[in-house]
């Protein structure tokens, strides 16, 4: 794939699909789609992950990749997916509150996160009330 530095060695430009590629971040950063349905599913921390178990189940998201977007959907029918940190990392919601956690109970919830550091998911949109806990 060939890729054009835009600076030095911070981030490139693949020049045949468009994609800015960050250092450390296989593919196109934050263009990945995925649906996950059971518990064998990990969830990577970039792009979109949609949440599609039709039961409770829980999930494990890799640690966030600094100054990356995630985007969590809920399409199941579940009414308690959720979706934990890995490595002790946490989700910081506006208010400044750290949690460890996030619980989907409806479909058509979502969450918006940017990677404020290798240890935390900044909260920038919740959308249908998604709820936290430690």
């Amino acid at each position: 794939m060939p890729t054009i530095s835009l600076h030095g060695r911070a981030f490139g430009f693949d020049s045949e699909t468009g994609a800015i590629i960050r250092n450390g971040v296989e593919g196109a950063a934050g263009n990945e789609t995925l649906t996950v349905a059971s518990t064998a599913s990990n969830i990577v921390a970039r792009g979109l992950t949609t949440l599609a178990a039709t039961a409770a189940k829980a999930f494990t998201m890799d640690v966030p990749i600094p100054s990356i977007q995630k985007r969590l959907f809920a399409t199941g029918s579940s009414t308690g997916q959720s979706v934990t940190l890995a490595g002790g990392a946490t989700y910081r919601t506006t208010a400044g509150s750290t949690f460890t956690a996030a619980l989907f109970t409806a479909a058509g919830q979502s969450l918006t996160l940017t990677a404020l550091s290798t240890a935390v998911f900044g909260v920038f949109g919740n959308t249908g009330s998604v709820t936290f806990s430690t």
